[in-house]
């Protein structure tokens, strides 16, 4: 039942009185509520006194997790792309290539990061989709479980942008040996091209073949008589 201390209940009033007849959504959804509408949330969730306006609700929800995408975006954009193609053949293959261990783990973990994020990012709709159900069929939300989706958005988003640094310096590795890896190829082919010009003989026409010979064998006969 929604009337419980553990749920939160709508305030529908103020939507009603814009919007007669108009009970699926408030009657400004994209209202903005401020900066604080976050802690002003968390506020009401911790004290069910009062009610709680629906569109008001979502917009906290919506600006919790904007601190996430924008962690997801800023670490995918210094990868350069996707991080969940990050796979355990990648991880080996640059472990074989020779970089350092710290920054194949930074970039690992930078990809459990942004997975993370997905998975907040599934949930923020689905307590969107709620907080509208909910408000429409006049039912109760849980309060705890909001809080700590609040809670858990503005913790990734921490943990996003403070390892930024930590992929900046785990990308400048990888290319560093990238590049050490294609000059050694480049040097090797360069050193193969000359290795075969110096034992390739000289060409040289028939007419001087002969002459040489035939040189050679009066003198050999003479030095026999």
């Amino acid at each position: 039942p929604h009337n419980t201390s553990s749920h939160i209940t709508f305030d529908i009033s103020r939507s009603k009185m814009a919007s007669p007849g108009r009970s699926s959504k408030d009657a400004k959804p994209e209202e903005d509520f401020g900066e604080n509408v976050i802690e002003e949330v968390r506020s009401s969730l911790r004290d069910l006194s009062k009610p709680i306006r629906g569109a008001k609700l979502r917009a906290a929800l919506r600006r919790a997790f904007q601190g996430v995408e924008k962690g997801h975006r800023t670490l995918t954009t210094i990868w350069g792309q996707p991080l969940s193609l990050f796979s355990k053949s990648a991880e080996m293959a640059a472990s074989v290539a020779g970089v350092p261990r710290a920054s194949i783990d930074a970039v690992r973990q930078a990809a459990d990061l942004v997975d993370a994020a997905a998975g907040l990012s599934d949930l923020t709709d689905a307590y969107e989709a709620q907080v509208a159900i909910a408000y429409r069929e006049d039912r109760g939300l849980r309060a705890d479980h909001l809080a700590s989706h609040l809670s858990a958005c503005e913790e990734l988003a921490g943990k996003l942008q403070a390892h930024v640094a930590s992929l900046q310096a785990a990308r400048a590795d990888f290319e560093r040996v990238q590049k050490a890896k294609a000059a050694a190829a480049k040097a090797k082919a360069q050193a193969r091209v000359k290795a075969n010009d110096e034992v390739e003989p000289p060409a040289t026409s028939g007419g001087g073949g002969s002459s040489s010979s035939s040189a050679a064998a009066p003198a050999g006969a003479a030095a026999a008589a």
